[in-house]
């Protein structure tokens, strides 16, 4: 995955990511057509970083489950919640898709990055992330040239 660099050099591997936010596909809203969106042949995954949908509706989850599988013909997908399409609704959204996963208060590990995902589970805001949680981000596990943040 990704295109390599000298990792005796200290740095990580290239990857090409795809990253999607606060989209708030509507059902009914103005007529984008989903296959319009390019997915690059140079892309090693996607990240949806929240509000892919704009509400928690039967027809808000058809709609993301057409963005996920379209992008998913061509790579793999990661899909971080939002306040607008907090938790439990992502799952319905990739449940059954190949190469789609929910990153909620996990870590998704390729073995060249890590990807901590700390969604939402209601509209309004949570307890802050505890860092110390996920060794990709504890600061205490890692010198400072080694650590590696992506939230």
């Amino acid at each position: 995955m990704g295109r390599s660099t000298d990792t005796d050099s200290g740095c990580l591997p290239i990857m090409d990511i795809l990253v999607c936010g606060d989209l708030h596909l509507k059902p009914g809203g103005e007529a984008h057509s989903i296959e319009k969106i390019p997915v690059a042949e140079e892309i090693d995954f996607a990240l949806v970083v929240g509000d892919l949908t704009h509400r928690d509706g039967r027809d808000d989850v058809a709609l993301a489950r057409e963005f996920v599988e379209y992008v998913t013909e061509s790579v793999p997908l990661l899909y971080v919640p939002g306040n607008h399409d907090h938790m439990p609704m992502p799952e319905r959204v990739v449940d059954g898709i190949d190469d789609a996963a929910v990153a909620h208060k996990t870590t998704f590990d390729t073995g060249e990055l890590s990807v901590v995902g700390w969604g939402c589970t209601q509209r309004s805001l949570e307890a802050p992330l505890d860092v110390r949680e996920f060794e990709a981000l504890d600061p205490t596990t890692e010198p400072p040239n080694k650590r590696r943040y992506v939230a």
